[in-house]
């Protein structure tokens, strides 16, 4: 058996079967209750969970078998779905939006095992299998609303919410056929409980924020996510500003999803580059595009613009990501990426509302997109000034040294199996 393609094969389906489930809930609650503000409720439980578990949940994954982890987040994000099928022929509003919150608790865990399950298992290759995965997952952004939409419009939601429960049926299935052929590691025993959990988020918050270059990522990748914010007015932009043709709007919104898709696919050959150089050329890039598509008024370079802006931020997350898994210690990693992901959640958040605050007082969209582009650059502009350019060779792939073996905590650690 290939455990590693089978594993990453399921993954892939669930990552589709989430990006369904992120309009699937709250068009279902907006069906039943014709409310967008409880709707908009029922659109962030991930984020909710991050914010109400994340940090718990990066101790709990560093302090257990993180493919346990992932196979009972999944048994649990099943049973989550099953149950919102059932919930939705009841109508039960308030019983939705708490399973909902449930399942979204399970995915943080879910992940936030994952980014460790995924350094074990590929350790010499990680870019490589974070761009498969990040290829499943901008499928799921894509074709995700386009089916859930069909959905509603064919009063079919409730399928959807059996179809997701399916794919993380598969990805249970699949991870009870490989986990046992995964790397596992030992380390020695140390007393672990309440009294110690203060002791160990503080520990794993302090090497988030006060090791660099991660510290500087850290507040970089925090100041693009708040400019991300612009996104929610893509739209507005097309239709108002533009005044686009709604067949033009569709064109530069799937021009962006095609973007994402294919900045997954190369992302795993940017490991030539380097990781600092990618970090901040794709963020530069990024910007700037941003910038031009707050500038153009046709169809075609809104696209073209569209399509670079979100190929490049996919790249940059892919960098990120893997370097993150390469030079944190393992034993750390699952805390240091709830509390990257924690910052990223936030600022999204807050740079929604700012986005649309500059845009009621401008009276268009476009000071947003070109401050939040203007903001980016100075940002990595000064963050290589200060750092990053003097941390160019971190977190470069070296084959023959897999990011275990580089990890001086790994010294202590025994290797008790390995891939199939």
């Amino acid at each position: 058996m290939r455990a590693a393609p089978l594993f990453l094969g399921g993954q892939a389906v669930s990552l589709v079967g989430d990006g369904v489930a992120n309009l699937t809930i709250p068009l279902l609650v907006l069906q039943l209750t014709h409310n967008p503000v409880i709707a908009g409720i029922a659109a962030a439980p991930r984020a909710i969970g991050y914010t109400a578990v994340g940090l718990i949940g990066g101790v709990v994954v560093d302090r257990t078998d993180p493919w346990r982890v992932l196979l009972w987040a999944d048994v649990m994000r099943t049973g989550c779905f099953l149950a919102l099928f059932l919930l939705a022929a009841l109508h039960s509003v308030t019983a939705i939006l708490l399973v909902a919150f449930v399942a979204g608790a399970a995915s943080v865990f879910f992940q936030l095992a994952l980014s460790i399950a995924v350094r074990d298992a590929f350790a010499g290759r990680l870019q490589s299998a974070n761009a498969t995965l990040e290829s499943a997952n901008q499928i799921g952004f894509v074709a995700g609303p386009g089916i859930a939409g069909l959905l509603a419009a064919t009063d079919m939601l409730r399928i959807g919410l059996l179809g997701t429960a399916a794919t993380f049926a598969v990805s249970v299935a699949t991870l009870g056929l490989v986990h046992n052929h995964m790397p596992r590691f030992s380390r020695p025993q140390a007393p672990r409980g309440w009294r110690t959990l203060r002791s160990e988020l503080v520990a794993g918050l302090r090497y988030a924020t006060g090791t660099p270059p991660l510290s500087t990522l850290l507040w970089v990748m925090a100041i693009v996510n708040l400019v991300l914010g612009v996104d929610a007015l893509i739209v507005y932009l097309l239709k108002i500003d533009m005044q686009l043709p709604p067949a033009e709007v569709g064109v530069v919104v799937a021009a962006g999803g095609l973007g994402g898709f294919i900045g997954a696919a190369v992302s795993r050959w940017t490991r030539r580059i380097g990781p600092m150089y990618t970090l901040a050329g794709g963020t530069v890039t990024f910007a700037v595009l941003l910038t031009v598509l707050g500038s153009v008024d046709a169809a075609l370079p809104a696209a073209a613009a569209s399509f670079g802006m979100s190929a490049s931020i996919v790249i940059t997350n892919v960098m990120n990501r893997t370097m993150s898994q390469r030079i944190v210690p393992r034993e750390l990693l699952g805390r240091v990426v709830s509390a990257q992901r924690m910052v990223s959640y936030l600022a999204a958040a807050l740079g929604t509302v700012l986005a649309g605050t500059v845009t009621d007082w401008a009276g268009h969209a476009r000071p947003a997109f070109w401050l939040a582009g203007t903001v980016t650059v100075a940002t990595m502009l000064v963050a290589w000034q200060v750092s990053l350019r003097h941390h160019l060779h971190v977190g470069r792939e070296d084959p023959a040294q897999p990011a275990i073996e580089r990890s001086e905590q790994y010294e202590r650690a025994k290797v008790e199996g390995g891939p199939d």
